[in-house]
């Protein structure tokens, strides 16, 4: 199995409008004066993609995060996907990445029925958040994502395929709410087992939508803020711990009424 999987397309590249203004809502110019550069389009930044691609290849560790498995009891195994795919490449899917990353801290959730729809969905069903993972990470590598491989993300050869049904209806769902843009193109299956068939659907190339895609850098650049100004801190106190299993008491309610509400009513 080649470790680079080719990603071509017929169509073609829209050049985005940017405002001089900039007075945008959700990716699109609201205003009557228009200017066609590309470089105004942050999805087709080259150094925005760079940075996106180190933040979600991220940083090795004895406990890998295994973002994209499903919701409930962790399938016996490894996934058709681990199993012919190499670590690199999974990385690219957002094996390394923790899936709760997807809040967006300063996206204002009432500005429109379709946003609002967005966030309650993504929130309550895990599994259309982790494949809103796997789609945004691998937008930026530029590496094709189908039904077909979601469900060899999720599935074991114990499992066979019992987990689609979860994945089939959060990509459904998801579509319903224009998160996920079904296009005309199609992906030859990286993972083909023995035994499992893929119909034209499951090969059919599924893309996030620019307000998803424009969230998730709004938080990679959020958290890389944070990060900056309080890396000393962080690490020397995570240095204990790195690449450790955690060690803890459940927690309890002694010593939590020390803090006085009172300096905080208004």
């Amino acid at each position: 199995m080649a470790e680079i999987i080719d990603f071509k397309t017929t169509k073609k590249t829209t050049i985005a409008k940017c405002c001089q203004t900039h007075t945008c809502k959700d990716g699109d110019c609201i205003e009557g004066n228009h200017r066609d550069y590309a470089e105004y389009d942050i999805l087709l930044d080259e150094k925005v993609a760079s940075v996106m691609q180190k933040w979600i290849l991220g940083i090795d560790s004895n406990n890998v995060l295994e973002s994209w498995k499903p919701t409930g009891p962790k399938p016996a195994g490894n996934s058709y996907a681990e199993s012919v795919l190499s670590k690199s490449v999974l990385k690219m899917y957002g094996y390394n990445l923790p899936w709760q990353l997807v809040q967006a801290p300063c996206a204002h959730t009432s500005q429109s029925i379709e946003l609002h729809n967005f966030y309650d969905l993504i929130y309550h069903d895990h599994t259309a958040r982790k494949i809103m993972l796997v789609s945004a990470s691998a937008y930026f590598f530029k590496m094709p994502v189908s039904r077909g491989l979601l469900s060899m993300l999720y599935n074991t050869p114990d499992t066979k395929r019992s987990y689609d049904f979860f994945s089939y209806k959060a990509v459904k769902s998801l579509i319903e709410q224009k998160i996920i843009i079904i296009t005309n193109d199609y992906m030859e299956q990286p993972v083909q087992p023995t035994g499992i068939m893929f119909s034209s659907a499951d090969n059919q190339i599924i893309l996030p939508s620019k307000i998803y895609l424009h969230r998730f850098i709004e938080v990679v650049a959020w958290s890389l803020r944070f990060a900056v100004r309080n890396y000393s801190e962080m690490e020397l106190a995570m240095q204990p711990y790195t690449d450790k299993c955690w060690k803890s008491a459940e927690p309890t309610a002694e010593g939590m009424h020390v803090f006085n509400f009172s300096k905080g009513v208004k």
